[in-house]
């Protein structure tokens, strides 16, 4: 999975709570106390069972149109590539099997473009300048 494929936000912890992180760690930090909770092999396991999640020939084209139209949109700077159409695919399988299904269905695949979606053009725009070559060979292509 690409890093940049999904941004997740979680917020910021009620005061109260925020009281007790501090209270918690006065004398230790919680990842001096970490342990694995998943093996090597049972992560290698779920990563080819995300491959087996089946995307219908429809979903396929939906997601590829999805990044298509970032790349003529005139709020987005740099469209989208083909590395955005497998993340939206992959991300939809990922969900799927999450929910326990064997195939992503249309309203899985709605929920991974909202994911995927939010990250590529603020990313890309913050790191961008106008000098940038990358911005400048999008307008002559």
């Amino acid at each position: 999975m690409d890093r940049f494929a999904l941004r997740l936000s979680l917020g910021y912890v009620a005061p109260e709570a925020e009281v007790e992180i501090l209270s918690a760690q006065e004398s230790e930090h919680p990842l001096e106390r970490i342990s694995a909770c998943v093996s090597v092999a049972e992560v290698l396991a779920l990563k080819a069972r995300v491959k087996t999640v089946r995307v219908s020939a429809e979903l396929k084209r939906y997601a590829v149109d999805l990044v298509r139209a970032t790349r003529g949109a005139g709020s987005v700077l740099l469209g989208a590539g083909p590395r955005a159409s497998l993340a939206l695919t992959h991300t939809a399988q990922a969900l799927a099997l999450a929910d326990g299904e064997e195939f992503v269905r249309p309203s899985i695949s709605a929920k991974s473009r909202c994911r995927c979606s939010r990250t590529g053009s603020r990313s890309r725009r913050k790191r961008s300048s106008p000098a940038s070559p990358r911005r400048a060979s999008s307008k002559t292509s």
